[in-house]
């Protein structure tokens, strides 16, 4: 077989002769011999993905995030992929709902260094005086260059703290 070339694919027939076919044809052609339907080719609403991006201004969105939606994050946070783990803590951080505190306190024990430094960041968002003890911990065994994120959460909630 050929190679793929803007849409279509570069054939080799029986006799040996190179014949270009379009892909939508083939699609087409082979679904309906075999009984399968064809396939949809009407234009789709793109999927609404999780923000990756570092934290940016907060959007009336991201405070509303429903509490089914907390609790599915807040179950997330113990999932084996660190990389979705990552992500929970900082939707968490974004919605700054104080019931996510516990989960992210203990998020900041997790094995992988950025999942710790995430949830460090979401407690910060979040603002809640009982994750500083554990924040406090969390510091001093860090390592002297991710100490940045924990120190900046602890005056985060400690401002908090003050100017309320």
């Amino acid at each position: 077989m050929g190679s793929s070339t803007s849409g279509k694919r570069n054939n080799t027939n029986p006799e040996g002769i190179s014949v270009i076919v379009p892909v939508v044809g083939v699609r087409r052609m082979l679904s309906s011999s075999r009984g399968m339907p064809p396939r949809d080719t009407r234009k789709k609403e793109p999927a609404v993905t999780e923000q990756t991006e570092a934290p940016g201004p907060e959007t009336p969105e991201d405070k509303e995030i429903s509490d089914h939606r907390i609790a599915r994050l807040i179950t997330q946070l113990l999932d084996d992929d660190p990389v979705a783990r990552w992500r929970a803590a900082e939707m968490l951080g974004r919605a700054a709902d104080p019931v996510a505190v516990a989960a992210l306190i203990d998020s900041l024990w997790d094995d992988d260094a950025r999942v710790r430094l995430k949830a460090a960041w979401a407690l910060g968002e979040i603002g809640d005086e009982r994750a500083i003890p554990a924040l406090r911990r969390l510091y001093r065994i860090e390592k002297e260059d991710t100490r940045e994120i924990i120190r900046e959460a602890l005056e985060s909630i400690n401002r908090d703290r003050y100017s309320g």
